[in-house]
């Protein structure tokens, strides 16, 4: 769960970045595209993970 928790913040910080260089980044819509899907599938990963677990403690 830390890991997930800690790619989703990593991708939203470097969102963060890449939008606050807009005008020095040539290749500024496509990086900004990767970190939003990363941050997408991250966020997929941790809802299932949470299902997951909360699926595991009722069945105990």
């Amino acid at each position: 769960m830390n890991e997930i928790l800690d790619n989703i913040k990593f991708n939203e910080y470097a969102k963060i970045q890449l939008e606050q260089q807009t005008e020095r980044s040539g290749n500024y819509e496509r990086k900004l595209s990767h970190h939003t899907k990363m941050i997408e599938i991250w966020k997929d990963r941790e809802q299932k993970l949470r299902e997951q677990m909360s699926d595991m403690e009722e069945q105990k």
